[in-house]
């Protein structure tokens, strides 16, 4: 039977946690940018500061997913050295 390095399994657990969040909220937000950009399209300007503000936030929420992924990667190949 093999070892299981208990934080190893953490990191894996939290990684795939938070990924899964990620992934589901980026989905949401795809969606919600996609119903503004429809409202845009038919002429409502004022939803353009939405879709903006929507677009943005998509784009740090991005930034931050491949962030984390990289950290992730450190950690889970630090924890296969020990």
């Amino acid at each position: 039977m093999a070892k299981v390095n208990p934080i190893q399994a953490l990191v894996e657990f939290f990684t795939a946690k938070v990924w899964t969040m990620s992934v589901l909220l980026s989905i949401i937000q795809v969606i919600t940018i996609f119903q503004s950009l429809n409202n845009l399209l038919n002429k409502k300007i004022f939803v353009s500061f939405s879709f903006l503000n929507l677009f943005i936030g998509f784009c740090i929420r991005l930034m931050w997913m491949l962030l984390f992924h990289k950290i992730s990667r450190i950690l889970y190949e630090r924890v296969n050295l020990l």
